[in-house]
């Protein structure tokens, strides 16, 4: 049996270390660790607040990259500042989403030529969760990033479509919300 504190503690500590808004730094230092702020701090301010911890599954591979996938990796990466790609619903890697995601998120889906992310688990205990929280909306984007493997969630939407050439400069930008900080919905 899982306490949803514990839950959401490891889902922020999986969090990208980015600021969720742009005005953390104007807030004082001691708002950080103050019982008071804490958690909107830990939310929203990660990165000022030095509050990231980097797991290191998420740099560790079990397998010896070829020539192909070491050459690509070179220009084929995600690189999304605001959230960590996989915290993007499958929706978001095709459709009107397509060159967006051809940009800022080719490796999560699956756009990047010979270089797929491999199918695992991020945590030991993933087989422990109920399998509705896969497709719990609530829950999906925290099971998509730690449980891939467990979740079935291992087909990339772009594996099937042409993959990026080098350089993939025809992207556009990424629809943004009316703050223009917000990458469409996480679903």
């Amino acid at each position: 049996m899982w306490i949803l504190p514990t839950i959401l503690s490891t889902w922020l500590d999986k969090l990208p270390c980015v600021d969720q808004i742009t005005y953390c730094d104007e807030y004082e230092e001691r708002f950080c660790t103050e019982e008071q702020y804490g958690e909107f701090m830990r939310e929203n301010c990660r990165r000022s607040c030095n509050l990231c911890r980097v797991p290191t599954e998420y740099f560790t591979s079990t397998t010896t990259p070829n020539i192909t996938t070491t050459a690509v990796s070179n220009w084929c990466f995600d690189n999304v500042t605001s959230a960590s790609c996989w915290y993007y619903g499958d929706n978001q890697c095709i459709g009107v989403y397509e060159s967006w995601a051809r940009k800022f998120c080719p490796y999560r889906c699956g756009y990047c030529p010979g270089s797929l992310p491999p199918c695992l688990d991020v945590l030991s205990y993933c087989d422990s969760f109920d399998r509705s929280l896969c497709t719990n909306s609530s829950y999906a984007a925290y099971m998509r990033v730690n449980c891939r493997k467990t979740c079935q969630f291992c087909s990339y939407p772009g594996e099937n479509l042409p993959p990026n050439n080098y350089p993939d400069l025809s992207a556009s930008p990424v629809p943004t919300s009316k703050s223009g900080e917000t990458p469409i919905s996480l679903g």
